[in-house]
């Protein structure tokens, strides 16, 4: 009976992000940053910006979406390259599909400035500290 509530309660821990380390991993941090930074997501780019940033939300608003945008973030992967402390970084390689009313077209994400993205670990949860947003 012990091992399984001590399972349960496991499960339970990494369903909600907790456990060793807390909060996301870095890579699971850079990649809502991303997707949330193409889809303007302000609730969801807050949580996982640096204190540094944060003050900046507003600017998702300034990115251009048109009626009929989408961003297909599938072919994304998403590597730590260093991790020293609290402080990191993740490579980020591959293509994103951009559609506008049906029509669409690849880029590269390194293309785009999006080929690195620093980290910083505050109050025990990853976070995007981008130089330059």
């Amino acid at each position: 009976m012990r091992a399984i509530v001590i399972l349960v309660l496991a499960l339970s821990l990494a369903a909600c992000g907790g456990g060793a380390g807390g909060g996301m991993s870095m890579t699971d941090a850079a990649k809502q940053f991303v997707e949330s930074t193409f889809k303007g997501d302000k609730q969801a780019w807050s949580a996982v910006a640096c204190e540094a940033i944060k003050g900046q939300a507003a600017s998702l608003d300034t990115i251009p979406r048109p009626e009929g945008f989408s961003v297909d973030f599938s072919a994304l992967k998403y590597e730590v390259k260093e991790e020293r402390g609290d402080t990191g970084k993740v490579g980020i390689s591959g293509t994103i599909k951009i559609s506008i009313s049906g029509m669409s077209q690849e880029q590269n994400i390194q293309d785009i400035g999006l080929g690195e993205l620093l980290m910083k670990r505050e109050g025990g949860s990853w976070k995007a500290c981008p130089e330059k947003l």
